[in-house]
């Protein structure tokens, strides 16, 4: 029997004892309440992905640095830096590591980030490459016509995923700044948006095979608490097998039985994880001819 692979990621991002409960960020940030993007700029706290500034506030209109969105990126992403280096080039140096910065390009701390920018460094943080554009997804923005052939990817890619949206009158507005809530909003959306990208960078078997197309889709939670149950579900069609694995995002080592356990099989089911942190889980599917 010929069977065929293709590998799935999807990422959950468990919640522990160990972050700052909503409420605290609640309290403790000054300047959000009843703001439009009050309640993702908390549950970014909780994740400590937000830190807010020493007096207790987030700022959330004024315009995000580089170094700020550099730190919001790092963390998101899972990236390894040096805690106690310099701020915000620790973020610099994780992020050049990566292949996020590539050479020549602007890293003063201070300066303002633009939309454009920002799109790119996301969408380079999330590996994506190879995701390939459709005509059908060409943007139709009208203030994109300056960009870069390769701008107009990142921000196809960032679109079609629904991490971006644009604005309400049809504009993008890439050469704007962007506010630390816009900021916020988009990085909310990180993990789903880069499943979005890496499934679609691997498509089915090629034309001529002969073997039914096979695909594979999961559904669960953005975010959980540790200790308690998370289900995962599962849509495919013509697969016979799954075969799952779990990974961390600090050092993508295998997790121990002892960190997680659960029940997963080709129609899903629940996994327990018992340490806060970033984790990927990994479906390699089998077809079923």
């Amino acid at each position: 029997m010929k069977k065929r692979l293709i590998s799935i990621v999807f990422t959950v991002l468990l919640l522990g004892t160990l972050f700052v409960p909503a409420a605290s960020a609640k309290e403790r940030f000054t300047d959000i309440s009843g703001h439009w993007a009050e309640e993702c700029v908390l549950r970014l706290a909780e994740a400590e992905i937000v830190h807010g500034y020493p007096d207790g506030s987030v700022k959330p209109d004024r315009a995000i640095t580089r170094g700020e969105f550099a730190s919001l990126l790092t963390r998101v992403a899972g990236f390894s830096y040096e805690t106690t280096g310099p701020w915000p080039q620790r973020y610099f140096y994780a992020l050049s590591a990566y292949g996020v910065l590539e050479g020549g390009e602007e890293c003063s701390g201070d300066g303002l980030i633009t939309r454009m920018e920002l799109i790119t460094w996301t969408i380079r943080a999330m590996e994506c490459k190879k995701y390939s554009i459709k005509d059908e997804e060409i943007l139709k923005f009208p203030d994109t016509g300056d960009l870069s052939e390769t701008e107009i990817g990142y921000l196809t890619a960032a679109t079609a995923s629904g991490l971006l949206t644009g604005y309400p009158d049809g504009t993008v507005r890439p050469g704007a700044n962007c506010t630390r809530a816009e900021a916020c909003m988009i990085i909310s959306k990180y993990e789903k948006a880069k499943g979005f990208l890496e499934e679609a960078s691997h498509p089915g078997i090629s034309a001529g095979t002969g073997l039914p197309q096979m695909s594979v889709s999961l559904e669960g939670p953005e975010t959980a608490e540790a200790y308690s149950p998370i289900e995962i579900k599962v849509h495919h069609q013509n697969v016979e097998k799954l075969e799952w694995t779990i990974t961390g995002n600090e050092d993508k080592s295998q997790r121990s039985k002892s960190v997680w356990e659960s029940d997963l099989n080709e129609d899903g089911g629940t996994v327990t994880f018992y340490e806060a942190g970033h984790y990927d889980l990994h479906a390699k599917a089998y077809s079923c001819s």
